[in-house]
């Protein structure tokens, strides 16, 4: 369970608040941003050029992302931003950082906006004699400062359905994953992968593939056989490219997280225990389904 929450916080983090460094400068009155990699980003996004060095930050918003490297902003800058500067680019959903996002809930919510990450349930039932099906739930709660105005109401739900959107986006997300980069270009329908080394993988094994490329983030696969210490063959052929200058990479799966879904969004007030704060909020029901593998005997 502990594993599941941390990577849910990671996917979130990752996500409402991506972060890359400019790889080129972008000129006064520039409206194209080039980064590594575009993955985290959304058309539509709102989000902060800034630099540390000349602390300058600039509110923009995305209007196309045309590939894995370039961002097309509404309008142009209004000032130039440079690599020399350590300038990048950063997500602020609303124009707004986020604050924190925490495991378990607060009773304190010390800034805004915050997000936590809460348990709710485990069940599980026999599936087969040596298989559980487990069903986890959970409460992810946003949390703005209520103050009364109409653009604080609009941000925590554009905030919110940000989050249900980033759990769609991932119905299997990656838990306890082992990242491997590819070594060689995988092309579209092919079935051999090279790595720099494939000792801990095994026919059999799920593995999702991916690179930064703007489209459906990944490919879950399972492996037929170990061809050699740095190849492997997949069961079914890819449908996309999966390049390396594009970072991509081969994530065994340790455990695989069947079926997840935000199934239900509640909207409301709560007071702050101790400073009576009165906060404006959202809960996230969220469930997610594993199976899993005993492999010892069982007493009957």
């Amino acid at each position: 369970m502990d594993q599941i929450l941390t990577s849910i916080r990671t996917l979130l983090l990752d996500h409402l608040a991506a972060i890359e460094a400019l790889t080129s400068n972008v000129a006064l009155g520039g409206a194209t941003v080039k980064i590594a990699n575009t993955s985290r980003f959304r058309v539509g996004d709102e989000a902060y050029l800034l630099s540390n060095v000349a602390n300058k930050a600039e509110t923009v918003n995305i209007i196309d992302i045309p590939d894995d490297k370039t961002i097309t902003l509404s309008q142009g800058s209004v000032r130039g931003w440079t690599v020399a500067e350590t300038s990048y680019i950063q997500k602020a959903v609303n124009h707004q950082f986020i604050k924190r996002i925490h495991i378990g809930d607060l009773k304190i919510i010390p800034s805004f906006p915050t997000i936590t990450i809460d348990v709710a349930s485990e069940s599980n039932e026999w599936l087969t004699l040596k298989q559980t099906a487990h069903d986890y739930k959970f409460n992810i709660r946003t949390y703005v400062l209520a103050d009364g105005f109409e653009t604080t109401n609009i941000f925590l739900i554009k905030l919110t359905q940000q989050i249900r959107e980033i759990l769609i986006d991932h119905i299997r997300p990656i838990i306890d994953g082992e990242s491997h980069l590819l070594t060689l270009d995988l092309p579209v329908n092919t079935t051999v992968v090279t790595i720099g080394d494939t000792s801990n993988f095994a026919a059999g094994d799920w593995v999702f593939i991916r690179d930064a490329f703007p489209r459906p983030a990944q490919q879950e696969v399972m492996i037929k056989k170990i061809l050699s210490p740095t190849q492997v063959e997949l069961t079914v052929p890819i449908c996309y490219d999966f390049l390396v200058s594009r970072q991509g990479e081969m994530i065994l799966v340790k455990r695989l997280l069947y079926d997840s879904r935000p199934d239900a969004i509640n909207y409301g007030y709560v007071v702050s225990e101790g400073g009576g704060t009165l906060m404006r909020a959202s809960e996230i029901s969220f469930f997610a389904k594993e199976n899993i593998y005993r492999s010892g005997p069982i007493n009957t």
